[in-house]
């Protein structure tokens, strides 16, 4: 009976191990290693039949790949046997290489050596190459999350953070666990934090009402506190996380460092709001026409000087505003100065509105678009009809300007060769080229990308392949738009490069503000160096801020040594102190509600200049403003007006020394204005009078005195009044 059990059992086990999908076998060490059992399954998994193992009683040993064999060496040796499974890789008959997890159970004869190892061996392949595509891809993923520089979160429906990839500690100090362990409050502004509450109420909002795309996503600017007690913006993409009824769970978001692109915008505004003050309130007229000569902007002052609204100006033809005679010298004139690209001291009789001309001398420049077409005219111009009649100048000249400038949005691609074919892409590369992410791999980047059929010189991605570095380029696509992309070195666990991940995004706004931000630096020094005036801007401290170079001119200083000067080494005492008094009424000004506030003043001063004399100078000053209209400093255009005061000194004592001569003049002399009222009597006329007093000889009226009447003398010198002549 036990023979027949016995019997039943080893049936039993011949049938499962000449049926199992594992390979089972045992091989002896006594008298030589050979194989006494192998299981038909050899055949599948290693190519070799049991008969085959029968024969060659190495070939157990020939099937473990080279590197793994002395494990296997050391066991059938009597060394120590694994308790718990150990992983060969085999290679079979056609040299393709598998993995087997083994476990051995040794033999022991009577004196407790091993004579024998029965053994079950298992293909894992499968598995092996499972856990090996797991890595590459935890790996590919972690270079993104510790690469990239922006930030990756979720959080739970109560807004706590559960997740945070490490470029938290990179952009905003904190490692991940210390985020993990803060409020929504103690990472935001309290601003932000209302802008998040608002948006999160909503979205609840329309889950509740149902409806809503499930796979929607809101972008929102926030401002986050570092952990140095600075703040920096980012731009946070949130979307929400489903379970597997699609019930929301909890957020998933990524926020990128807005800080530079939120700083350069502010710059811009600010400059903005300095152009407009100052291309507003300058005292100095200005327009700019286009290529027609139809004007496209004018200031305040230029309105002022002319008579005119603005609405009667914008979009007419210049040509309009001068005398007719004049009207054929501007066509002929501005072909020229387009061509020429600057115009000099360009005189033209303007017509007011109200009937009179007024003579000016125009200053200009040509604006350029970036590709060196013509954009519009710069120009300004001086009053010179007092000079041109009475040979005074009187200009006046300032001008400023500047000119009025999946849920990551990166593209990031991995390339597995320096063949430069993508291996994988994300949503927003497919999206740059109306192309589905997956779709990607079939295209090499330089041909998806910049329509080539070679790679670009030089390439990012090729140079972190060369040198295991990462490399940074700028570079422009056929569409006209601005990249910035970096290569990151992909490393396997011995730190050689396996790939690189290259990432790019779109610079192109923020070339543009930069670009913006240059040409009106270039626009306001061209205006303010190529005026006879100097312009300047003070403080509400009376600390001067700018003065353009045209200064040394005038007073023989550079603008650095004005700049470095106080009020009283730039004025004479008794200017000072005019000036001082000056400001403060202006400041009680600025408390009258009623007040203008683009209100201008024109005072004289007397300054010293490098080589010891002084100058006259004439400003025409007013207040900068704020958007809120406060006074935020003071812009001032300084006029060289030495000669006119020389000149009206010489008049003067020219007019005394007549009247001296008049009054002793032998003979009797009076004078009268154009009413016929005597203004002036000598004491001749007075005695030839009959010696009236002088005050009652001022009050006849040669027009209507009867004497003069009768003598037909009044007639005559009505006539005269009238026609200018004797």
């Amino acid at each position: 009976m036990a023979e027949e059990a016995l019997q039943r059992r080893e049936e039993q086990y011949r049938l499962f191990a000449e049926n199992a999908a594992d390979l089972i076998y045992r091989v002896d060490f006594i008298p030589k290693r050979h194989f006494t059992y192998v299981s038909p399954s050899s055949t599948a998994i290693t190519g070799y039949t049991p008969d085959d193992h029968y024969a060659d009683p190495e070939l157990g040993f020939k099937l473990v790949h080279p590197d793994d064999r002395p494990l296997l060496d050391e066991m059938a040796q009597g060394g120590v046997i694994p308790n718990k499974p150990i992983v060969l890789r085999w290679v079979r008959k056609d040299e393709t290489v598998i993995w087997t997890e083994q476990r051995n159970v040794p033999v022991y004869d009577s004196d407790k050596n091993i004579i024998a190892l029965e053994g079950i061996a298992r293909d894992i392949t499968d598995r092996k190459q499972a856990e090996l595509a797991l890595r590459e891809s935890e790996s590919r993923y972690r270079l993104l999350a510790e690469k990239m520089n922006d930030i990756i979160f979720t959080q739970d429906l109560s807004l706590r953070t559960t997740y945070v990839s490490p470029s938290m500690e990179k952009v905003l100090g904190f490692s991940p666990e210390e985020r993990m362990e803060q409020d929504l409050a103690d990472q935001v502004t309290p601003a932000s934090l209302a802008v998040i509450r608002e948006a999160f109420a909503r979205e609840l909002a329309l889950e509740q009402e149902g409806g809503a795309d499930p796979d929607r996503s809101i972008t929102l600017e926030v401002e986050y506190y570092n952990k140095d007690g600075s703040t920096r913006w980012c731009e946070v993409v949130v979307s929400g996380i489903r379970d597997n009824q699609g019930v929301l769970a909890g957020f998933h978001g990524v926020a990128r460092d807005i800080t530079a692109r939120k700083a350069a915008e502010e710059a811009l505004r600010e400059s903005e709001e300095r152009f407009r003050g100052l291309f507003e309130q300058s005292p100095v007229p200005y327009h700019s026409l286009d290529a027609a000569g139809r004007f496209i902007a004018v200031n305040n002052t230029w309105l002022e000087t002319l008579g005119y609204s603005r609405d009667e100006v914008i979009g007419h033809w210049f040509g309009e505003f001068v005398v007719p005679e004049h009207r054929k010298l501007f066509i002929e004139r501005f072909p020229l100065f387009t061509q020429a690209g600057s115009l000099l001291d360009a005189e033209y009789l303007m017509q007011c509105r109200d009937g009179r001309t007024t003579l000016v001398s125009f200053d200009g420049r040509i604006g350029y678009n970036p590709d060196g077409s013509f954009r519009q005219t710069h120009c300004i111009f001086q009053d010179i009809t007092r000079t041109a009649q009475a040979q005074e100048a009187l200009e006046k000249s300032e001008a400023e300007k500047a000119l009025i400038l999946g849920s990551i949005t990166d593209m990031v691609a991995f390339y597995a060769s320096p063949d430069l074919r993508i291996t994988w892409a994300n949503k927003a590369s497919g999206d740059s080229v109306s192309c589905v992410s997956g779709a990607m791999s079939e295209h090499h980047c330089y041909t998806i990308w910049h329509q080539r059929d070679v790679p670009c010189e030089p390439c990012p991605v090729l140079r972190a392949f060369a040198t295991g570095e990462p490399q940074q380029m700028e570079v422009t696509s056929p569409d006209g738009r601005v990249w910035l992309l970096r290569a990151f070195p992909a490393r396997d666990d011995q730190g050689a490069v396996t790939g690189v991940v290259e990432v790019g995004r779109e610079i192109t706004g923020l070339k543009k503000v930069e670009e913006a931000l240059r040409e009106k630096s270039e626009m306001f020094k061209l205006i303010a160096e190529n005026t006879g005036d100097y312009i300047y801007i003070f403080d509400m401290d009376l600390t001067i801020r700018y003065i353009s170079p045209v200064v040394r001119k005038v007073r023989g200083f550079s603008a650095e040594e004005v700049m470095a000067q106080s009020l009283d080494e730039m004025l004479t005492p008794a200017s000072l102190e005019r000036s001082l008094a000056f400001f403060r009424e202006e400041l009680a000004r600025e408390g009258d509600p009623g007040a203008d506030p683009d209100r201008t003043r024109i005072f004289e001063t007397e300054e010293y200049c490098k080589d010891k004399t002084t100058v006259f100078i004439e400003n025409t000053v007013t207040f900068l403003r704020d958007a809120g209209g406060k006074s935020t400093g003071i812009l001032g255009v300084a006029r060289d007006i030495t000669g006119r005061k020389a000149a009206e000194a010489a008049l003067r004592e020219s007019r005394k020394q007549y009247y001296d001569l008049a009054a002793h003049a032998p003979v009797g002399i009076l004078t009268c204005d154009r009413e016929g009222r005597i203004t002036f009597v000598n004491q001749r006329m007075l005695e030839m009078l009959g010696s009236p007093g002088e005050d009652e000889t001022r009050a006849i009226n040669l027009l209507k005195f009867p004497p003069l009447i009768e003598a037909g003398f009044a007639g005559a010198l009505q006539k005269t009044l009238d026609e200018g002549v004797p």
